[in-house]
């Protein structure tokens, strides 16, 4: 037997599908397209949660985790047509495109104690790839620093099938309420600072002509925030967006309230109201009776309706009805 739908329900399946098209073709983090990435840039970005589809950079996890596994990090060009030779500086003190944690001890109970990264799949496929964890460093707690190179260049994809680094996070003592940052952030641009430069090398081997942050997004480091500034469009051949959602955030189980005193005794007093409520005995004068789901009395039903009598005289005058 089928039933009509109602307009209700209709009108709520609409927007339902409407919403699912505009995600479909805005983009955004659950249509493969980081949130708030900008669409012009080569992207880098970090992805805390392989199991849920788009790029999650906000995460929760329990009390006493110790490892969160599969964080991935990726490179590609929504437009196919960026050219790449090599990733970062590789000479006596490589730096290169950099992800790391910084402390707050003042928040957090546990500390993240090691980021531990491996290489996957460079950007350009035959490309030889690595990683370490900074030689010269961009944050103050864990981190790792990707590179890559090649005497022969490539294009950067527009949808990698896999990302160029995959890695775990190892927490100690993660503790209700933690809050642990992560940012990515351009090294090189960092190391060469006034020199408009960038882990990007797109015209020759080492170069490194583009790269930098295109849009500032908060990115705290030990140089500052967004100490990283994109080299400009010319001489460089694209702008790069690392994106991070402003910091990569994973929380630990949210703290529970603390209780303060007045909280101590307006919880006493609704034990108290609420035992009356269960225990108590009404007199018979105060019978309630609803009346637009507001109890009253009786009497006052019978004075306020102007009868001029009370619940006895009426169930009197009932009798003799």
């Amino acid at each position: 037997m089928s039933r009509a739908v109602s307009p209700v329900v209709r009108t709520a399946l609409l927007a339902t599908l409407l919403v699912a098209v505009m995600a479909g073709v805005c983009g955004g983090s659950d249509a493969g397209f980081p949130a708030g990435a900008c669409p012009e840039c080569v992207i880098v970005a970090v992805d805390l949660d392989p199991n849920t589809p788009g790029f999650q950079t906000d995460i929760t996890v329990e009390a006493g985790t110790q490892t969160v596994s599969g964080v991935t990090i990726w490179i590609y060009d929504p437009s196919g047509t960026a050219h790449l030779f090599s990733v970062g500086y590789v000479g006596g003190a490589n730096r290169g495109i950099a992800f790391g944690h910084m402390p707050d001890e003042a928040q957090n109970t546990g500390e993240v104690v090691a980021v531990t990264a491996t290489a996957v799949e460079p950007v350009i496929p035959g490309h030889t790839a690595f990683v370490n964890n900074g030689i010269q460093k961009m944050f103050a707690g864990a981190e790792l620093q990707y590179f890559e190179y090649n005497s022969t260049p490539g294009i950067i994809p527009a949808n990698p099938m896999l990302p160029v680094v995959t890695l775990d996070i190892e927490l100690s003592e993660a503790t209700r309420g933690d809050i642990y940052r992560f940012y990515l952030g351009d090294m090189t641009t960092v190391m060469m600072t006034g020199w408009e430069k960038g882990a990007f090398s797109s015209q020759s081997l080492g170069l490194l002509d583009s790269g930098g942050d295109a849009i500032p997004d908060g990115t705290d480091t030990l140089h500052g925030i967004d100490p990283d500034p994109s080299a400009p469009v010319p001489p460089a051949s694209y702008l790069v967006d690392y994106v991070d959602g402003g910091g990569a955030v994973i929380r630990v189980t949210p703290a529970i309230p603390a209780v303060t005193e007045w909280g101590v005794v307006v919880m006493a007093l609704l034990v108290v109201l609420a035992g009356t409520l269960v225990h108590g005995r009404p007199s018979p004068n105060l019978r309630e009776y609803p009346k637009d789901g507001a109890p009253q009395s009786c009497s006052a039903r019978f004075l306020r309706a102007g009868l001029g009598m009370d619940c006895a005289s009426h169930r009197e005058r009932s009798r003799h009805t």
